[in-house]
């Protein structure tokens, strides 16, 4: 796989050619810098990224992936954004990115659309993914935010019905990126991983000890989860270098 496109998508917004097309919806040339207006190496890192996912969920048949992290301020969001957003544009295939941190949902903010409707309208309140859908200006990514807050997130990603949607969603979606609460912090967050089907672990460097990152791997797999591997996120630069490794 080749960072190609993205480098040009890239390069197309940093110069401000935006296409026509693109113009007219408030959020759309805001998407474009959020998750294209990256330095440029650090482009390839996500392509990358985003190939070792490929490779490692090429033989599933619901491609759905938690990305979580042993504590709070990781930069989990900023790598679900970029992955989600990378797949999307190298692979042609649609991607639905879901916030489903319900303790801490960040991307309606990110996106600067409204939080709800969203997720927990879809699951509690029968609403169609299309009436909750935002549409991004990145090619194949659509978004669905957290929605309305809940009293208890792990009795949510235990019922029945969100897991029929993960399915009904897999068959419409060629990937689904979670954006998921801290493992080491909420027992939500590994519930929704042992609904989808694998996690990948963002570490953060010079914060997260080597053995937390270790213990935390070990539960998720005593728990029945497939992790992927880990994202090291290098906190002082604006977009962090991204060093993937099989777990």
């Amino acid at each position: 796989m080749t960072s190609t496109v993205l480098k040009k998508a890239y390069e197309r917004w940093h110069n401000g050619r935006v296409p026509p097309r693109e113009r007219g919806a408030q959020t759309e040339e805001f998407e474009l810098g959020a998750l294209l207006g990256i330095p440029s190496e650090a482009v390839d890192d996500y392509a990358t990224l985003a190939g070792r996912i490929e490779g490692l969920m090429a033989r599933e048949v619901r491609r759905a992936l938690v990305v979580g992290s042993t504590g709070s301020g990781a930069g989990v969001s900023t790598v679900a954004v970029g992955l989600a957003a990378t797949l999307a544009v190298t692979t042609g295939l649609s991607t639905l990115l879901v916030d489903a941190n319900l303790r801490d949902p960040v991307l309606h903010r990110k996106f600067r659309v409204a939080r709800d409707p969203g997720l927990t309208e879809v699951v509690r309140e029968g609403m169609a993914l299309s009436q909750a859908l935002h549409q991004t200006a990145v090619p194949n990514l659509s978004l669905l935010t957290g929605g309305a807050q809940v009293k208890s997130p792990q009795s949510f990603f235990q019922l029945p019905v969100f897991r029929e949607l993960l399915d009904v969603w897999a068959r419409d979606y060629g990937y689904i990126i979670l954006d998921s609460a801290p493992f080491g912090m909420a027992s939500d967050a590994t519930v929704l991983a042992q609904a989808a089907s694998g996690a990948l672990l963002v570490v953060e460097s010079a914060r997260t000890v080597r053995e937390v990152a270790a213990e935390t791997t070990h539960e998720l797999q005593r728990s029945g989860v497939r992790v992927l591997g880990a994202v090291l996120n290098r906190r002082r630069y604006y977009v962090p270098d991204w060093i993937y490794r099989r777990a």
